[in-house]
Order: C-alpha cells, then structure tokens, then sequence
C-alpha cells in the first residue's frame, strides 16, 4: 500500500522576524529593483526607518542613461515607481 506523505517548506516566522529586525537596523530593504528601457537604467531600493519615525523611504538612482542627478527620495513606492515610470518612457 502506498502512503501519500506530504511536505511543506516555508521560512519559520521567528526567522521573518528576524530577517525585519535585520532590515530595520541596517536602513536597507531586502529587495533593489531595477528598471530599464532604451532610455536607460534606474534603481529602486527601500529604505526601512530611514528618518527612525517608522516610515519607510524609496529611493531611486540612476544607473545608466544620466535621467537624473544624484537620488531621488519618495515617501511610497507607487510615487516612486510613477517617477521613474516617467523617466523611462
């Protein structure tokens, strides 16, 4: 007879906790995105805590294509990602 073991993987909630507080005390999110056209190269990073008032900040910066100068800051992602939405197209 054959016996149907199921198995499921999944990262232990302590860790996630963790993997926060970590985040949390570096000022970094976990994730940078980039996006790209034929008009260059922009990256996103978040920026957990980064003013210690519990907001987070999305920053963006230019890697190829001189879209902009410097980094540019946001106070969601949907603004930021708006902006460079903006500067790609």
């Amino acid at each position: 007879m054959k016996e149907n073991i199921k198995v499921e993987k999944k990262i232990h909630p302590l860790f996630l906790d963790y993997l926060k507080r970590i985040e949390e005390e570096l000022g970094l999110g976990r994730y940078q995105y980039i996006f790209s056209s034929k008009k260059g190269k922009i990256s996103m990073i978040a920026l957990p805590n980064y003013n210690f008032d519990g907001k987070t900040v999305y920053e963006i910066y230019c890697l190829e294509g001189n879209l902009f100068e410097d980094v540019e800051q946001y106070d969601s992602r949907k603004k930021a990602v708006e902006r460079i939405k903006e500067l790609l197209k």
